[in-house]
């Protein structure tokens, strides 16, 4: 079969070196816009989304030999030898493109043909998948005192957060933060508007911490806000579900928020930490959860999780579920990344962010899913 690799008058778009995954190398990627192939089993990896029809594939490179170049994806893998090649696509779709060529330095892809019209490839050096997020407008203007959420993760590469329980003055969720290493975390942000240095914080603004469970440690946090933070160390598992409930108490200005997640060994609710935030003096509003990919080195990686079924306790009233979710996304969702994804999955939502995968829904679509049965862990309310 003979490729044409010139395509007259045809779409182009470059992509470049810096914005793909180095994936099996120990390169130090700060050197610059390139990336050095210094093994055997290195490669980039770019990922997007590109339209039906053909699309021609030129490396831009310095050094190496006749390296390998695959596209994978549009339910087709091909595989082409050299830095050049060319693919029919039947209909438009994510695909992956990746090169192989020890000792190669390469520039970035240099991509013609009709696939690139409205063709979507990260042009940014931040490689974290776009942050998304469930949030529940049923919440909104109710006395709530308690908010309950369950997780079970799908998949779980190091530097994925999923948050079961955000709500105004904080989060409580679950971490993957090394190969060996998972936690429980649960943060209150303090008041008043710094963003980086609690030091800076006025003594009247800062969260104090009240209580923490056993083998929890406590501390504070800066850089995103500033607050009180506790994590517990333990080996959560993939595809089992997870607890969390938060409860909120009006102490005049202010509202003590304790974190609470469900030991299956035990069968009891443990406490992870009890907080009191100043300037506050209200209960649990602007619920939500989320998806991250708090470190980019491998935001080609997909991050599924399934929450829900979520219920909210109100302090004049009873129990009630959440069944709407609104979807949105931070500022790199729908301009530098798309894929993402909110469906629904009986009676909870299926939330996902990265891997080239995704509908991308667009911003604040809303998702129903189906009534269910009240936790049985709800029957009796840690105190």
């Amino acid at each position: 079969m003979i490729f044409t690799f010139a395509l007259i008058l045809a779409p182009s778009l470059f992509v470049p070196g810096h914005t793909g995954y180095l994936i099996d190398s120990k390169a130090d990627r700060s050197e610059g816009e390139t990336l050095k192939l210094d093994g055997p089993r290195a490669k980039v990896l770019w990922g997007g989304y590109v339209s039906a029809g053909d699309l021609a594939i030129s490396v831009r490179k310095q050094g190496g030999k006749a390296g390998s170049l695959t596209v994978d994806g549009n339910r087709l893998h091909v595989r082409m030898k050299g830095n050049q090649g060319a693919v029919l696509l039947k209909q438009s779709g994510w695909v992956k493109i990746s090169y192989s060529d020890p000792g190669a330095t390469v520039t970035g892809l240099d991509l013609s043909g009709k696939a690139t019209i409205d063709a979507k490839f990260n042009m940014k050096t931040r490689l974290n998948c776009a942050s998304v997020h469930i949030g529940y407008p049923q919440a909104a203007g109710k006395n709530i005192d308690w908010f309950y959420n369950e997780i079970k993760a799908k998949t779980d590469p190091v530097a994925t957060y999923y948050m079961a329980c955000g709500f105004a003055r904080g989060y409580f969720g679950m971490q993957v933060n090394s190969t060996t290493e998972r936690r429980v975390i649960f943060s209150v942000w303090d008041s008043g508007n710094e963003a980086i240095d609690r030091k800076k914080v006025g003594r009247d603004d800062l969260v104090r911490l009240l209580r923490k469970g056993s083998g929890v440690f406590a501390d504070s946090f800066g850089n995103e806000g500033t607050g009180g933070h506790s994590h517990l160390v333990t080996n959560w598992e993939t595809n089992k579900t997870q607890r969390f409930l938060v409860h909120a108490e009006k102490q005049e200005e202010a509202t003590i928020y304790t974190g609470y997640f469900y030991s299956e060994a035990d069968k009891q609710w443990n406490l992870i930490a009890s907080f009191r935030a100043p300037k506050d003096g209200k209960l649990l509003r602007g619920l939500y959860s989320f998806n991250e990919n708090f470190w980019g080195d491998n935001g080609y990686l997909k991050r599924e999780a399934e929450f829900g079924t979520a219920w909210i306790h109100t302090a004049d009233g009873g129990w009630s579920q959440l069944t709407t979710g609104r979807f949105t996304h931070d500022g790199t969702g729908g301009k530098d990344r798309f894929d993402y994804d909110l469906t629904a999955r009986g009676s909870k939502w299926l939330l996902q962010n990265g891997g080239f995968e995704g509908s991308s829904p667009k911003l604040g679509t809303l998702v129903e899913v189906k009534k269910g049965s009240m936790p049985e862990t709800l029957a009796k309310l840690p105190k």
